[in-house]
């Protein structure tokens, strides 16, 4: 058994002859077996898959393909990216962007060969889905929640990238842009989407419409789910009617309209009047004409307000009270006109004292009236106890007046 080394022109046909005694040194009866032939020695080495598209952050299974003889070692790199085995005829590897794949193998008798490959990865594709519109601190912004997700098997941004808010498609005439802003690449993705929130001033669009991606700072080449809008309506608060008349103490529930968002938060005065001050549909009752105003806000701080004029009256067609007592515990505080239905307006109300000196004087109020009434104090100070002499002119229903006078006792 001998073992000779030659060296053979990988350049030429993979072939290779064995010609023994070929000078006849030895006489031989037969010389037909003395010419031996091997073909297909050279060493051949690929990659499977050589070259494939896949999804970003999938697992690839890669096998290495070597004929004719057995290897001794086997090396693969990549040039993104690690093998779970860089030594083993079949492997495998988490792709995480496009990569070059290169497989170094030596066989038992030293030769070195080597096959090469590529993996590609289909481009990111950003999607954005219905965004959520909230009115933002003053009536004219409003702060923009958009849902990004990242398709094709991303789980993050490669760049930052852009986001636009338009008031109509940006394509047409006289559309605005209202707004331009970063999404930087340090976005945290869960689950492959993230929620970017944006406000702005909203200059009286009644529609929001956001592109993701304007100019393609991360290629796609699927664009068509990269822009979303949404309708806006105003947040705005309203009554089911501005004006009532309810007979003194009856109660009545208030309620309010509203446009937009939900309201988050309300306010009623004046709370004397009412049942609670911070509930949706508070329970009025009253024996003043007041009138009730609500403040309503939004949950990023929007506000809105309503009023409604309440006109108490008296069952009865007019009485005055013949003492008060003004000392600010809420009772009896006001020296004023109670009516009936039938007075509609108190044109004079003019109050004395002893000297005929005038401690209070109004025209045109309405009856029934906190407000319109004497609340017991004279050039600013509290008027003295004693007893006042009062006349009032009212007008009725009818178109005709009505002259009363009388007498008050004030008492501290």
């Amino acid at each position: 058994f001998y073992v000779h080394i030659v060296k053979a022109d990988r350049n030429r046909s993979d072939s290779i002859y064995l010609v023994l005694d070929e000078e006849n040194t030895i006489k031989e009866i037969s010389k037909t077996n003395n010419r031996r032939s091997r073909t297909l020695f050279q060493p051949t080495r690929s990659i499977s898959p050589k070259d494939t598209t896949v999804f970003v952050n999938s697992t690839q299974n890669f096998k290495l393909n070597y004929a004719p003889d057995a290897l001794s070692s086997i090396s693969w790199t990549s040039s993104a990216g690690n093998f779970n085995c860089a030594t083993c005829v079949n492997t495998s590897m988490k792709i995480v962007d496009t990569t070059y794949l290169k497989v170094k193998t030596h066989t038992q008798f030293g030769c070195e060969d080597s096959a090469t490959g590529v993996v590609k990865v289909f481009p990111n594709d950003l999607a954005g889905s219905a965004p959520s519109i909230y009115c933002y601190k003053n009536n004219d912004s409003v702060l923009v929640k958009t849902k990004i997700c990242l398709l094709n098997g991303y789980e993050k941004l490669t760049r930052n990238i852009k986001v636009q808010y338009f008031d109509t498609v940006k394509t047409m005439a006289g559309a605005k842009l209202l707004h331009e802003s970063i999404v930087p690449a340090s976005t945290v993705f869960t689950n492959s989407c993230a929620t970017i929130e944006h406000h702005f001033s909203r200059k009286g669009a009644s529609a929001i419409y956001v592109y993701i991606n304007p100019d393609l700072a991360i290629y796609e080449d699927q664009v068509n789910n990269n822009s979303v809008s949404i309708p806006y309506t105003i947040f705005k608060i309203g009554v089911p009617v501005n004006q009532i008349s309810i007979a003194r103490g009856d109660p009545y529930q208030l309620s309010i309209l509203q446009l937009g968002e939900p309201v988050t938060n309300i306010m009623w005065t004046p709370g004397f009047a009412l049942n609670c001050t911070n509930c949706y549909a508070p329970i009025l009752s009253t024996n003043s004409s007041t009138m009730v105003n609500v403040l309503a806000g939004s949950l990023y701080g929007c506000k809105d307000s309503a009023s409604i004029a309440v006109n108490a009256y008296f069952q009865s067609h007019l009485i005055l009270p013949t003492v008060f007592t003004p000392n600010g515990d809420g009772k009896n505080d006001y020296f004023y006109v109670i009516a009936g239905k039938d007075v509609i307006k108190v044109r004079t109300f003019t109050i004395m004292n002893r000297w005929g000196a005038v401690v209070f004087n109004k025209s045109g109020t309405l009856p029934n009236s906190y407000a319109d009434g004497w609340d017991g104090n004279y050039n600013g100070k509290p008027a003295e106890a004693g007893t006042y002499i009062y006349q009032l002119i009212v007008e009725l229903s009818d178109g005709t007046t009505e002259t009363r006078k009388g007498n008050i006792t004030l008492l501290r």
